[in-house]
């Protein structure tokens, strides 16, 4: 269809699709090609319009209840100080070598007009400097973040937090914090999106924290400086080294090893720790020794199943009474018909304590 569009025109293709799908067509300038052929291929791969299959979806109503939280900063200097940092943290991990990995390749055209990607093409075709691009790359972030922020606003679902307004959890509190913890045995969660964010205005917190938290864990894509970090946090492993030589004469590794040592190895360098895959992180965890166990987890998503109503297990309590004889009861056992039931008396002797009764027989099969 594009090659269709080139040799006739996309006046072509939206008139095909004002006879499919006329809602569809109507609401599409010509000059929007890529969402005239889109609305085409669902009409001739399903069989049904874009107008039908949007009714569909809108048709049952969704089983969740949403909490919708848009996060912003009341002083846009804040936020844009916030995204060229960013922007500075991408380019430490490599994004300028995964931009020019892509340059000369048969990537897609809508791949390749990614906010990352062509604002540093320029610079690998000699048209303009690095810093330009860069100060390119930040002022279209800024204006994708303006322009996410003005849709978020028309939803009325919205929750919007305000980030600069937040108070600093790194400050010379924190480390009285972390006494009250030990002392009370109280547990919490430190969730941050890189290192920097603990060293607090003073540069002096980063230690205590992280000393302080048993438990580590850490996802890949992090900049360079807290992959070193992380690889040295996780330790050290023993391995056993040595080397052998080979014998050019008799073309073949002598049978005696050399250099046999039993030695601290870093178990994981920090390209490893750059490189762990979707839904798996790197942990050190404290057993109960108090030592240390570190290694690869696999992570998943919870289960719908986790969200569901659970069945609610009760107890009659009250038809139960030590000690004296209780009087006839009488309940409901079914809403619609309203039976009712008559309970026996239960009476218990106060010399009969040989045999210890318990009237509630708690299942404690699932706890």
């Amino acid at each position: 269809m594009k090659k269709r569009a080139e040799s006739e025109g996309a006046q072509v293709l939206l008139d095909e699709l004002y006879k499919a799908d006329p809602a569809a067509a109507a609401e599409l300038h010509v000059n929007n090609l890529g969402r005239i052929i889109r609305a085409l291929e669902i009409c001739r791969t399903t069989g049904k319009t874009k107008t039908m299959q949007n009714e569909l979806s809108r048709k049952n109503p969704s089983p969740f209840t949403v909490t919708a939280i848009c996060l912003d900063a009341r002083d846009r200097q804040f936020l844009y100080n916030r995204i060229n940092k960013r922007v500075d943290i991408m380019l430490e991990s490599g994004l300028l070598q995964e931009a020019e990995k892509f340059f000369d390749s048969s990537l897609g055209t809508t791949a390749r007009q990614a906010i990352g990607y062509k604002e540093l093409y320029p610079y690998f075709s000699g048209k303009k400097s690095l810093e330009e691009c860069v100060d390119c790359l930040k002022m279209q972030t800024r204006r994708y973040a303006k322009r996410q922020l003005t849709w978020f606003r028309r939803d009325e679902r919205m929750n919007f937090l305000y980030i600069d307004e937040f108070a600093d959890f790194v400050c010379n509190e924190t480390d009285s914090l972390f006494t009250l913890y030990r002392k009370y045995k109280v547990s919490t969660v430190v969730s941050v999106q890189n290192l920097s964010q603990l060293d607090g205005p003073d540069k002096k917190h980063r230690q205590i924290i992280t000393a302080n938290c048993s438990n580590k864990l850490v996802f890949g894509n992090n900049s360079p400086e807290d992959n070193e970090w992380w690889s040295q946090e996780i330790g050290d492993k023993k391995e056993w080294d040595y080397g052998n030589s080979y014998n050019t004469d008799k073309g073949e590794y002598d049978p005696k090893l050399t250099g046999i040592k039993y030695s601290n190895k870093i178990k994981y360098k920090p390209g490893k720790i750059q490189s762990v895959k979707f839904k798996q992180c790197v942990y050190k965890l404290r057993n109960l020794s108090g030592k240390s166990d570190t290694g690869i987890m696999n992570l998943n998503f919870l289960s719908a199943t986790y969200y569901e109503n659970k069945k609610v297990k009760q107890y009659q309590f009250d038809k139960f009474n030590l000690g004296t004889a209780h009087p006839q009861v009488d309940i409901e056992t079914d809403e619609k018909n309203t039976k009712k039931k008559s309970l026996t008396k239960y009476h218990f002797d106060d010399e009969d304590s040989a045999v210890e009764v318990d009237p509630v027989k708690t299942d404690t099969s699932d706890s």
